[in-house]
């Protein structure tokens, strides 16, 4: 069975099913209890920018969301630390962390780092390089 869910206007229908939905339940739970009103703050000022948030306020979020399940960097495979999320999981997170008012994940940076260090750097480079990023 598949569950919808709908934009406060009603243009837009999303059907997750269970494992999907767990995952959103997860992540909401999460972030009502893990972020901090000051980063919340900034979301609801600027969505749509919210990469140009505050570096403080970015590292802040980056924390937080790395110390839960590597959230950080959502598509890392979990042999490497990441949680391994599949793009349907990664929309929902980036759809969480803006209904909750917290700046979005960056299009580029720690997993484009991260990427390349898989697919091009040695097992060395893997070893000291990622989990830094995370």
């Amino acid at each position: 069975m598949r569950t919808s869910e709908h934009s406060s206007s009603g243009a837009f229908e999303l059907y997750l099913d269970a494992d999907a939905q767990a995952f959103r339940e997860e992540v909401r739970a999460f972030l009502s209890e893990a972020l901090p009103d000051d980063i919340r703050a900034w979301g609801e000022i600027d969505t749509v920018y919210s990469e140009f948030a505050p570096i403080e306020i970015r590292l802040r979020r980056a924390k937080i969301l790395a110390e839960h399940n590597g959230w950080t960097c959502p598509r890392l495979p979990t042999e490497f630390g990441g949680p391994g999320c599949s793009e349907v999981q990664r929309y929902i997170l980036e759809r969480e962390l803006a209904f909750a008012g917290a700046p979005t994940l960056p299009e580029i940076g720690p997993e484009l780092g991260v990427s390349a260090l898989l697919m091009a750097g040695t097992a060395e480079q893997r070893d000291r390089f990622v989990p830094g990023i995370l």
